[in-house]
């Protein structure tokens, strides 16, 4: 999505199996998740608490 803004190195995409939303703590307005999650699954389930996650980038979708 950078449009190849890395340079000479090595891109790990740890989307495929590290996606996974592992804890949510409404008390503690805490969330931990895995590399990869995608924050419109992120909003959905905090949603559930009365939660939101706050930055609104334009690739919350992906």
């Amino acid at each position: 999505m950078a449009g190849n803004a890395v340079g000479p190195g090595v891109v790990l995409d740890l989307s495929r199996y590290m996606n996974r939303i592992l804890d949510i703590d409404p008390v503690a307005r805490t969330a931990r998740v895995e590399a990869g999650v995608i924050l419109d699954g992120l909003r959905s389930a905090t949603a559930l608490h009365g939660l939101t996650f706050g930055p609104d980038p334009s690739s919350h979708s992906r």
